[in-house]
């Protein structure tokens, strides 16, 4: 996965990215303010990374969109990690951004595409079915259970304990 270096440069201001970028507030959208290179004044200024992410490159230098929707409403660059609630990487407006820790975000985070249970936090342990859960970074067993609908209810009850509003269920596809 190709990491975005997303770090505030100190002396790029709202202020700075106003004179570039147009705002959208009800899409969470920028737009190009001149015409760069082959890119028309107007144009939707971003690209979509291959985990869903939108980054915009100005000077040289890229920036995730969500980032800079949060310095566009606030005034200020955020302090620490931004979770999309819906878990949508893509949807930048506003009201779907909040502060988070490293582990509340991971809380809000869809199945691993690697997932062979279908369940979120469930991984099959001989024939069995094996609950567990990461917070603060330390990996918790839960339990081994029958069934994964089993381990699954464990995990989602647990989950909805530990994580509160950034728990998300992915398990009722």
């Amino acid at each position: 996965m190709t990491r975005i270096n997303c770090l505030p440069v100190a002396d790029r201001t709202l202020a700075w990215f106003q004179n570039y970028l147009e705002y959208d507030k009800k899409t969470g959208k920028f737009y190009r303010k001149f015409k760069t290179g082959n890119q028309r004044k107007g144009s939707f200024a971003g690209t979509l990374t291959k985990v869903g992410y939108v980054y915009l490159s100005l000077h040289g230098k890229k920036y995730l969109a969500h980032r800079l929707v949060w310095l566009y409403e606030t005034g200020s660059w955020p302090d620490g990690h931004l979770d999309h609630i819906d878990g949508v990487k893509h949807n930048n407006v506003f009201s779907n951004l909040r502060l988070a820790t490293p582990s509340q975000n991971a809380a809000n985070r869809d199945k691993q595409v690697n997932n062979k249970s279908g369940y979120k936090g469930v991984i099959k342990k001989r024939k069995r079915w094996q609950a567990s859960i990461r917070v603060s970074n330390k990996g918790i067993s839960l339990g081994v259970y029958d069934t994964p609908e089993k381990a699954s209810e464990v995990y989602e009850k647990t989950a909805k304990e530990w994580f509160g509003d950034f728990y998300r269920s992915v398990n009722n596809d």
